[in-house]
């Protein structure tokens, strides 16, 4: 399992589950998948009670993580990350309004910082990591979160540039995705399934890699030989701002003329817009 150290907010990473998968430990689990065997993992998980709500533009790419949680000692701190300016972490607590019909009201001016060099991440926001070399600054943020928390709208004025963020609810499209990604395995197009994989996925493995693991894999089971959607994707809206969409594939093997069936459960997360897997859980 991967264990992360959480360090005190707002500084370094933000807490994920241990058990969140990145990378190429997808392919790891894809791995399993086809020997049956079985691990405890599945997407990325809520952070625990009391830590920060996250709220992502799935156009824009920007994001705000906010306490919202009033009787925790960090309320009101928060951090809205810009693609290509950096990561702004106010030097105070925001004013939050008490909620109301319509929602949370949230408003900060004053000083900050400016962390130009931080690793982002536009699909989670769980993997937000400051590189020490922020600059400081002074800005301006006015937020409105919907009652539910699902739906905001953001913007921050820094140095007469206005960046805006505003969430919108999933689109109900994951089916059309998950069917792809059967139909990838049943023809064993490996490039085809590489390119349904969530950026960190991609970032961290090449096609050429991808395509020579999976290959190994399958061939020691033997072929694929079917595979197709066996449940409609279930979807969920998570405090720390993305959404999931859960599906189940059934992919039928036939190797030494024997054939063996194998459930997956695909999970694929909201990325820029697009419904893209993250990992495949074997079903027991």
């Amino acid at each position: 399992m991967m264990r992360w150290k959480l360090p005190p907010w707002p500084r370094g990473r933000r807490r994920a589950a241990p058990w969140v998968l990145l990378g190429a430990l997808s392919a790891l689990v894809l791995t399993l998948a086809w020997s049956g065997g079985r691990v405890a993992v599945t997407g990325a998980q809520d952070p625990p009670s009391g830590e920060p709500a996250g709220f992502i533009d799935q156009a824009r790419g920007t994001y705000l993580v906010l306490q919202l949680d009033a009787s925790q000692p960090d309320a009101g701190r928060f951090t809205f990350a810009v693609p290509g300016v950096g990561v702004f972490v106010g030097d105070a607590p925001a004013t939050v309004d008490p909620p109301a019909a319509t929602g949370v009201a949230v408003r900060y001016a004053g000083a900050g910082t400016l962390d130009s060099a931080a690793v982002q991440d536009p699909v989670f926001t769980l993997w937000t990591a400051l590189s020490g070399q922020a600059v400081p600054v002074t800005f301006q943020l006015v937020a409105q979160i919907g009652p539910d928390r699902t739906i905001a709208t953001a913007q921050l004025v820094y140095a007469s540039q206005v960046y805006l963020l505003t969430t919108q609810p999933a689109p109900q499209t994951a089916d059309a995705v998950a069917a792809n990604i059967a139909d990838s395995f049943a023809r064993q197009d490996w490039a085809r399934l590489y390119g349904y994989g969530y950026r960190r996925l991609q970032a961290t493995m090449t096609q050429d890699a991808f395509i020579a693991w999976q290959t190994k894999d399958v061939q020691a089971q033997g072929s694929v030989t079917g595979a197709r959607v066996a449940t409609a994707p279930v979807y969920s809206a998570h405090e720390a701002g993305y959404t999931t969409a859960v599906a189940q594939l059934v992919l039928t093997l036939t190797g030494n003329g024997t054939a063996t069936t194998r459930a997956l459960d695909a999970v694929l997360v909201l990325d820029g817009g697009t419904w893209k897997f993250q990992t495949f859980q074997p079903v027991p």
